[in-house]
C-alpha cells in the first residue's frame, strides 16, 4: 500500500496533466517558501482510471507518495492509500507519447503467464523532462493483476 497525495479530475491529458501535478506540488513545495510537514516519498504518478485512450474527457488522476502530514483546506486535493498487491511491470525509455509500447509488452507478458488485470494501470514518472531530453526520459508502467481462473 502506498499513501498518496492525489487530484482526480476528466480533460486533456496534455492540459489536465502539466496542471495536476503543478497543484499537487505546490501542496509539498510552497510558493511562499515555508517547510511544509509532508514530503515527497516517491516519484510523480498517472493512474489510468480508463480502459482505452480518450483525446478529450479522460479520466486523470495524479498522485505523489508522502509522508507526513499536509493542510489540503479547499485545495480539492486529498490523501488517500493505493492499495498494495501484485504488479508486473515494465520501464520505458523514450518520449511519453511511445509510452503504448509499454503497455503492449504487459498485455503479452499477461496472456503469457495466464494474468489478468487486478485494477487501474500506474505510470512512474523517473526522471523530469525539464531535466533530461525526451529519448532519456524514464517511465515505470505498472499493472496490478490476479491469476486468470482455470477454464471450464
Amino acid at each position: 500500500a502506498l499513501r498518496v497525495l492525489t487530484r482526480r479530475e476528466l480533460g486533456a491529458y496534455q492540459e489536465t496533466i502539466p496542471r495536476l501535478i503543478g497543484e499537487l506540488c505546490g501542496c509539498l513545495f510552497p510558493a511562499d517558501g515555508r517547510q511544509p510537514a509532508a514530503k515527497m516519498a516517491g516519484p510523480i504518478m498517472y493512474i489510468c482510471h480508463e480502459d482505452e485512450y480518450r483525446e478529450t474527457d479522460a479520466d486523470i488522476e495524479m498522485a505523489i507518495p508522502i509522508t507526513g502530514s499536509v493542510n489540503l483546506d479547499g485545495t480539492g486535493i486529498e490523501v488517500r492509500t493505493l492499495p498494495g498487491g501484485r504488479f508486473v511491470s515494465v520501464l520505458y525509455t523514450g518520449p511519453y507519447p511511445g509510452v503504448g509500447k509499454a503497455y503492449e509488452r504487459l498485455f503479452a507478458y499477461m496472456g503469457e503467464h495466464g494474468l489478468a488485470p487486478a485494477g487501474p494501470s500506474r505510470e512512474l514518472y523517473l526522471n523530469n523532462p525539464c531535466e533530461v531530453p525526451e529519448e532519456e526520459l524514464l517511465t515505470e508502467v505498472q499493472y496490478p493483476v490476479q491469476d486468470l481462473p482455470p477454464s471450464a
